[in-house]
């Protein structure tokens, strides 16, 4: 299995009349033991909407059978990894932090998932449940390309919790925990990330001006 980074190059382009400085993004593959680089595409596309194009070309190219692919957050994104997966391509991309400004409430890490039971434990060990149904989250900023589907997980248990007040600030409606689809790929893509910190570490590389850097 062949192993390569993707990774993300800024150019400074400056015109030749304003002489005004302009940054395009290059994404760029190389082969992470040789440090050579394999493919690259430009264009204005978000980070997060090219990794799984550029792991299937540069595997294309490189003729091979499975891919490991090391890459920074930015590339993160539940549908790309899942796009990845089905093409026998490994991620090994850097997760990203749960978004949330409410630092003083239980974070989603202390809320434990059983798979076989499909629910939540929160904190207090009170089951979170789903009534099944799929909801749509998209980002009007990103239009359709943001879009995917969660389930949300509640709990009855938080109208008389004690520790209510550790877990949400609303008023009326408890805790609840939103699962993506691409939740299990995600994770697994986390765990393989935790479990080799010295192999992700040692094998990015930086690109400016088209030169390489390696990152110690």
């Amino acid at each position: 299995m062949k192993a390569l980074s993707v990774v993300k190059v800024k150019v400074i382009i400056k015109s030749s009349v304003k002489l005004n400085t302009i940054l395009k993004n290059i994404q760029v593959s190389s082969d992470a033991k040789h440090k050579l680089l394999i493919e690259y595409d430009t264009g204005d596309v978000n980070d997060s909407h090219t990794l799984a194009p550029m792991a299937l070309q540069t595997k294309k190219i490189l003729g091979a059978e499975s891919l490991k692919v090391l890459a920074g957050k930015g590339y993160h994104t539940g549908e790309e990894l899942e796009q990845c997966q089905g093409n026998d391509i490994t991620t090994y991309v850097s997760p990203k932090a749960p978004a949330t400004k409410d630092t003083d409430l239980y974070p989603i890490a202390d809320f434990t998932y059983d798979p076989d039971e499909n629910l939540y434990a929160c904190p207090q060990g009170n089951q979170m449940r789903t009534n099944g149904k799929w909801y749509h989250h998209s980002d009007s900023r990103l239009k359709a390309k943001s879009t995917y589907r969660f389930q949300r997980y509640t709990t009855p248990a938080c109208k008389s919790c004690k520790s209510r007040h550790l877990c949400t600030k609303s008023k009326t409606n408890g805790r609840y925990i939103d699962r993506s689809e691409y939740a299990d790929i995600i994770e697994a893509n986390a765990l393989r990330v935790n479990a080799n910190p010295d192999y992700y570490r040692n094998k990015r590389f930086s690109f400016w001006l088209g030169e390489i850097c390696q990152k110690n």
